[in-house]
């Protein structure tokens, strides 16, 4: 592995193995063979790893280190009620800025969804589902939702890990999902910001309930 050298790029490379699925909330992020295996410091590591504590998904504990946050219910119903917020106004202001490319581009994220799903790719598919609703976010003319956005992706990331459940579950979420961004893009089509914002509504709160439901059997299952 080429040597990385600044706490920049140790920070971004962090970010995206937490996005790929090697950590999983509960776990612990060892510092030390980070190091060894990026070929910096530390220290380095170290900062970048209490940079990412900003996105309030990574906790540190003194003399234990650093931690993937455990997700509770106060903490889904916090971001989902974020999401609505934010999302909301997005999809309002995509809708009134809305051009046929951009159209074109969504109708492909949601067919490279249903590809994912169809070949048996799960890891595939969370990345390509949210790119869904990353694409309004991007492409709407408010910088501060996209930036707050892009900061709690990782939580974001982790509460739509959960509400997804496993084996069968995980497909029929995922259908789920999949209904629910087209009926939201048809919204878009027909430029009915109102229509596409209770539909993105709904969908969310979907995944709330899906994700507590989940973590209430994790939790019935730990007694």
């Amino acid at each position: 592995m080429a040597r990385i050298n600044k706490a920049e790029d140790t920070y971004k490379l962090i970010r995206e193995q937490i996005l790929s699925g090697r950590w999983k909330p509960g776990d612990r992020i060892n510092d030390k063979e980070l190091a060894d295996e990026l070929q910096v410091s530390r220290i380095t590591v170290r900062e970048a790893l209490f940079k990412l504590t900003e996105t309030k998904i990574i906790e540190k504990e003194y003399w234990k280190g650093y931690f993937i946050k455990e997700l509770n219910d106060e903490i889904v119903s916090n971001i989902v009620e974020l999401r609505i917020t934010l999302e909301s106004q997005a999809i309002r202001n995509f809708v009134d800025e809305v051009k046929e490319k951009d159209i074109a581009e969504m109708e492909k994220i949601l067919l490279e969804s249903q590809k994912c799903l169809d070949a048996d790719d799960p890891l595939n598919y969370l990345t390509t589902d949210y790119q869904f609703h990353e694409y309004i976010y991007k492409h709407q003319h408010n910088i501060y939702i996209t930036s707050i956005m892009d900061n709690y992706q990782l939580t974001i990331h982790f509460i739509r890990y959960v509400s997804m459940g496993k084996d069968e579950d995980f497909y029929e979420t995922a259908r789920n999902s999949i209904a629910f961004h087209t009926s939201i893009l048809e919204a878009i089509k027909e430029k009915n910001s109102k229509e596409a914002v209770k539909r993105l509504v709904d969908h969310l709160l979907f995944h709330k309930d899906e994700t507590e439901k989940q973590l209430h059997k994790r939790d019935s299952n730990k007694k």
